[in-house]
């Protein structure tokens, strides 16, 4: 794993859909080895660090001590979300990744941009043409969806890949078997009127009809607080709906959500909300999908989750902007059991099958690996010209070994890059601590001057925490004579840029 630095307003695991994503695709990121900045408050900052415990420890800090914690995790790579109404959060953003110059991945999870030409445009015209340059110089650019994918490469001629939420298989059970009688419905999520409200509250008010004509159904809701704080009063004296704002832990999410008949994803069908969540992928998509009940969805095909619900066929999905529609289809869910379940098992084998968490966490993996490697560009960029000099000298190296290296791979058992690149030197060390002979001896030298040479506190620590590797190098050492370049390049690397 990189170090990655992580620029997003919202904090990983703090129970929005944004901070979630993020906690549920890192999760197996190496603890020590993930930092993140955080909005905090109204103007304010925060560190988030993943804990023991696998939990997530947000500490509000200064902008001087936020700038002493990056300074002291090393970053390698990072990923940056840019958003609006934080100018704060983001004018730091953009001044930090102007500064370190490293590996730069941005990710956009709505189109915002659009909303913000249109409600904001004085903020617009500060904003965008960050974003803009953002996407030009970053090394790789992730969506949400496919639909966003292929809507950004024509608008910003760059490429983006969609990532969006997953589930690990081993926490869904199979689907049941549904049974007719009382019909449970049951909806979590966000209640914002340029979102899903108006369509939310459809529901209740179909629910509410279809109780009072003698149907045993009811509703549940359990959404944020600020959201129950803004919009629960327009579900007032709807009998047969609940509605609270009850946090609940991983695991009884995920049975409170399997304990349902229906479980329903839902966005309005305003020009607003379209402009805004036209190629957004809900959070919550692969959980309803995996979570037994059959998924009721409600709202435009030209919005990415409900088109994608429609074309693999794994939800009962409402397209009409109609009362009469949704109650038609809860009418049709009622009554048909058999479809019920299998909705449920269509469901829950996409989930199973396209959004498997462990596929996820690992392409993710990959995108930020490989985007850490061109960083030897930007160092070369603003080297001074003894680092330069270094830098020609070990490429030359690496040219010179690159043939080596197909002998090496096979006395190793493979695995080995051939021919070797620049930058990918530290890639080998592991490899070459073992290995023998003057010539492994120069290529374990030159991957390891190379590795100090680029990202230097990474490496000395490594090296001070790791005997073996110590060993290594004296082996080495000791194998070439005095005047090898190659023992005398390291030697050169290794008194400027090594623990003194």
């Amino acid at each position: 794993f990189p170090n990655l630095l992580l620029l997003d307003m919202t904090a990983m695991g703090n129970g929005t859909a944004t901070g979630e994503i993020k906690s549920t695709l890192m999760g197996q990121w190496a603890k020590s080895r993930i930092l993140q900045i955080a909005r905090h408050g109204k103007d304010g900052f925060a560190i988030v660090r993943p804990t023991p415990e696998r939990d997530y420890k947000i500490t509000p800090m200064k902008k001087e001590a936020i700038e002493a914690e990056i300074a002291a995790f090393g970053a390698e790579v990072i990923m940056y979300r840019p958003v609006p109404d934080v100018p704060w959060l983001h004018k730091f953003s953009m001044e930090l990744i102007n500064t370190l110059k490293l590996p730069l991945v941005t990710w956009v999870m709505d189109d915002w941009q659009s909303r913000l030409a249109e409600t904001d445009p004085e903020q617009a015209k500060t904003l965008l043409p960050d974003v803009d340059a953002l996407i030009a110089k970053s090394v790789e650019r992730l969506s949400i969806s496919q639909a966003m994918s292929d809507a950004f490469k024509h608008r910003y001629g760059k490429s983006f890949i969609p990532i969006a939420n997953g589930i690990s298989p081993d926490d869904w059970p199979a689907p049941r078997k549904h049974t007719t009688g009382p019909l449970l419905v049951r909806y979590s999520g966000g209640l914002a009127a340029d979102m899903t409200r108006d369509s939310v509250l459809r529901v209740a008010r179909v629910v509410e009809r279809m109780a009072e004509s003698g149907i045993d159904i009811k509703l549940e809701i359990n959404t944020q607080k600020w959201w129950l704080e803004r919009s629960g009063a327009l579900f007032a004296g709807l009998k047969h709906t609940a509605i609270g704002s009850e946090t609940l832990a991983t695991e009884d999410y995920r049975k409170w959500l399997s304990g349902a008949d229906i479980v329903v994803i839902a966005y309005n069908f305003d020009p607003e909300t379209l402009r805004y969540v036209r190629y957004s992928m809900a959070n919550k998509t692969p959980e309803c999908l995996a979570s037994g009940a059959a998924v009721l969805a409600v709202g435009p095909l030209d919005i990415a989750t409900i088109g994608y619900l429609a074309r693999t066929q794994s939800a009962m999905v409402v397209e009409k902007n109609s009362d009469s529609a949704v109650e038609g289809a809860l009418r049709l869910l009622h009554k048909d059991a058999d479809l019920r379940t299998k909705l449920s098992a269509a469901g829950h084998d996409l989930a199973i099958t396209k959004h498997n968490v462990d596929t996820l966490r690992e392409q993710l993996r990959a995108i930020f690996v490989q985007a850490a490697r061109p960083v030897v560009v930007e160092v070369e960029a603003r080297a001074d010209s003894a680092v330069q000099l270094e830098l020609n000298q070990l490429r030359g190296n690496f040219a010179a070994l690159s043939s080596y290296t197909n002998h090496l791979d096979t006395r190793l058992g493979g695995g080995l890059a051939a021919p070797v690149q620049l930058g990918e030197g530290a890639d080998l060390i592991d490899r070459l601590k073992t290995a023998v002979g003057p010539s492994s001896a120069r290529l374990f030298l030159t991957s390891l001057g190379s590795a100090l040479l680029i990202k230097s506190a990474a490496t000395n620590s490594r090296i001070e925490q790791d005997a073996t590797l110590r060993d290594a190098i004296k082996a080495a050492l000791e194998t070439l004579p005095d005047d090898d370049a190659h023992k005398q390049q390291f030697l050169r690397v290794q008194q400027r840029f090594g623990e003194k």
